[in-house]
């Protein structure tokens, strides 16, 4: 019953000290709100990012064509150096028959323009299946050198460009979010000392009594925890209706376009930004209370 009355004591010492801090514990929220939201969208744009990825992969091909003179050896040794690429994915060997049959069915009812032909004119292909990579263009040149190659096409060149450009995302998003972390620790931790410093008589009479470093503590961190907590449910709030918002209109106007939707994978990501709140108030508390309470 002692442990349950103490911690309802510094629970309600805690909202007092958030009542007492005013304009400052505001200004924590709304930087954890902020750092949080920035977070958030990071991640659900990092998570659509990825189903982007996945559904290019079937797009990430290079058409390599054979000259018509290339042997067996020839291909088979090919073949082996793309079994040891790490970036291969898979690959299919097309014969000329295979892909004039393939053409035939693209044409639909205008393959009959191909009956006129007297010979396939189509080479023999090998069609090779990358994973996601940034090295398109270099894997084409490298396997297009191969005296055997007639020629090569990815058809996807752009998907090159994409690849960069996420790259550049996740990178800059990084540095984003940390940056914006350490400012919410730095306001959380500053407001905390404020509160420590205002309150410092008390909190000598407090030890002169006999009170220990943690029960004086533990207001504090208390304090540091709800604003993280505010600051947490604010950015939730405005992130779920800001993507639901966001994702109607998109499908509006890009009804095929993938997007990620399912409620478990957004939940999951809401209760992270949720506990990344507790840590942020938590951790501020804590860095402001190691020089004040030691």
């Amino acid at each position: 019953m002692m442990k349950f009355n103490t911690l309802v004591y510094h629970f309600r010492q805690s909202l007092n000290g958030f009542k007492r801090s005013g304009i400052m514990a505001m200004a924590t929220i709304s930087t954890v709100a902020a750092s949080l939201m920035i977070l958030g969208a990071f991640l659900l744009f990092h998570g659509n990012l990825n189903l982007l990825l996945h559904n290019l992969q079937g797009q990430l091909k290079v058409n390599f064509y054979l000259r018509d003179g290339a042997s067996e050896r020839e291909i088979s040794e090919f073949i082996q150096g793309l079994k040891q690429e790490t970036v291969v994915r898979d690959f299919e060997i097309i014969s000329k028959a295979d892909a004039l049959d393939l053409l035939r069915k693209d044409l639909g009812e205008d393959s009959v323009l191909l009956d006129n032909l007297s010979r396939n004119p189509l080479p023999n292909t090998i069609t090779v299946t990358l994973h996601p990579t940034e090295e398109i263009r270099t894997f084409r040149e490298k396997y297009s050198a191969n005296p055997m190659i007639e020629s090569s096409s990815s058809g996807k060149d752009w998907v090159e460009q994409i690849l960069n450009l996420i790259h550049l995302a996740k990178v800059s998003g990084t540095f984003i979010v940390v940056f914006l972390g350490l400012a919410s620790l730095f306001i959380i931790s500053n407001t905390i000392r404020l509160t420590v410093f205002a309150r410092r008589h008390e909190i000598e009479i407090m030890r002169l009594v006999g009170a220990t470093n943690w029960f004086i503590r533990s207001p504090f961190l208390m304090e540091g925890v709800l604003q993280g907590i505010a600051g947490a449910l604010i950015a939730t709030l405005f992130l779920a209706f800001g993507y639901g918002l966001l994702q109607d209109r998109l499908l509006l106007f890009f009804p095929e376009l993938k997007l990620l939707s399912s409620q478990a994978d957004l939940i999951q990501l809401y209760l992270k930004l949720f506990f990344l709140g507790i840590a942020l108030g938590l951790l501020g508390s804590l860095l402001s209370l190691r020089k004040f309470l030691v």
